[in-house]
């Protein structure tokens, strides 16, 4: 009897533990769909500071782009005034503890100064990952982002020459 009852009892636990991981698992879904629609779709910059810790950092392909929130938005507002009708779409977003591994497709057109780089009005399509790091207030403290930039000059028209040896 005592062995049935501690079965039933570590079911229980299980049973709980198992539904609070996934809606954590779902809380945090919802929270990546949110930054992406508000955030990066609908350009509402406020949206960051909700969404995001005041130490984020951002970093585009393992280099540094953005320290606090000022700097995000700063390095965001690059993305959308080259791109005015940028749209991120998330294709799969996996969760491990305070880890999301979120894979997107970015789609615009260039009409904009990006840079330094003067508008070509030519569309873009580049898929990414994006790893966020979230605190214990499920706050995004870290996004780094990785995603094939030459990809991306070569949809606007750039070319990569080979060097030339003397």
């Amino acid at each position: 009897m005592k062995s049935r009852i501690a079965l039933f009892i570590a079911l229980i636990m299980a049973f709980t533990f198992c539904e609070t991981n996934g809606s954590d698992e779902n809380t945090l879904k919802e929270k990546i769909s949110t930054f992406t629609d508000s955030y990066w779709n609908n350009k509402d910059v406020t949206s960051l500071e909700v969404l995001s810790a005041d130490n984020f950092l951002r970093k585009i392909n393992n280099v540094t782009v953005a320290n606090g929130l000022n700097e995000a938005e700063a390095n965001s507002n690059v993305f959308f005034k080259a791109f005015p009708d940028l749209q991120i779409a998330n294709t799969n977003i996996y969760i491990k503890g305070d880890h999301a591994f979120v894979n997107w497709i970015l789609t615009g057109t260039n009409i904009g100064t990006f840079g330094e780089i003067d508008p070509t009005g030519k569309k873009v399509r580049i898929s990414g990952i994006s790893h966020l790091y979230f605190d214990t207030a499920g706050k995004i403290f870290q996004e780094d982002i990785y995603y094939n930039e030459l990809d991306l000059l070569q949809q606007l028209g750039y070319t990569l020459n080979a060097p030339v040896v003397e």
